[in-house]
């Protein structure tokens, strides 16, 4: 699962990327967690993406900060990042608050669904959103306290990937391609 700018997630199952029939398994970013949720640039309220993705939240915090005067999140200044949000979240800023607990809730809801339905043995999670652990930590938390138990047993683990967030994109896309060409045999 990666959480970044976007969301995804790459599900394989015996050690086989499942694919969908149209090749659009794995498309979390769209999964449907909240009802009456923020449009969604796929045209549909209530997406996972615009709640709880690096820039889901940054949109949210353009839109929502004219009621919020005095929130930090509005300090001119460097670039605004979704660390700078749990940082300010941290700190009592009301508008951070909001976002982040937004984005918890979304991110627990999606994970509880797929242990549920999928009974994985292992989550492995990466993305710039993701990489300081601070909304991993809470959304572990719901996921251990919401998933059903008899798919928590067998859940090996919730683990951080070691590949690094900058080229996790480009090595999933070189892998597919490999793969595509190797189960078509070849190019042509």
């Amino acid at each position: 699962m990666n959480v970044g700018t976007g969301i995804a997630a790459g599900l394989v199952v015996g050690g086989v990327l499942l694919r969908g029939t149209a090749n659009y398994a794995g498309e979390l970013g769209h999964m449907f967690v909240q009802q009456g949720g923020p449009l969604c640039p796929c045209g549909r309220r209530g997406c996972l993406e615009p709640i709880a993705s690096g820039g889901g939240m940054l949109a949210r915090v353009q839109e929502r900060s004219i009621e919020f005067p005095d929130s930090m999140l509005r300090a001119p200044g460097q670039p605004l990042t979704s660390h700078d949000i749990f940082s300010a979240a941290d700190s009592g800023d009301p508008l951070a608050i909001e976002i982040s607990q937004g984005a918890v809730q979304a991110l627990s809801t999606a994970m509880t669904n797929l242990v549920n339905l999928l009974n994985p043995e292992w989550i492995v999670y990466g993305g710039g959103t993701l990489s300081d652990g601070w909304l991993m930590e809470r959304v572990r938390a719901h996921v251990q306290s919401g998933a059903m138990l008899m798919m928590l047993k067998s859940l090996k683990g919730i683990l951080p990937s070691r590949l690094n967030p900058e080229h996790v994109g480009v090595l999933g896309a070189a892998c597919l391609a490999l793969d595509l060409n190797s189960s078509s045999g070849g190019l042509g």
